[in-house]
């Protein structure tokens, strides 16, 4: 897996390391996008639920 990292130059020169990891194939990638996203889909069903409850 290629591995990364990323340096911001600021105007003064200085450097700030802000990110570094590995990169995931898109296959995984995919995959693991679709389940934050359907947890995130059912966080929002349980939030809309909830709202229901209480009226």
């Amino acid at each position: 897996m290629a591995y990364y990292k990323v340096i911001n130059v600021l105007q003064d020169g200085t450097q700030l390391e802000s990110m570094e990891g590995f990169v995931l194939p898109k296959e995984l990638s995919d995959k693991v996008f679709a389940i934050f996203q359907s947890s995130a889909e059912e966080r929002e069903r349980k939030k809309k639920e909830e709202k229901m409850l209480c009226h």
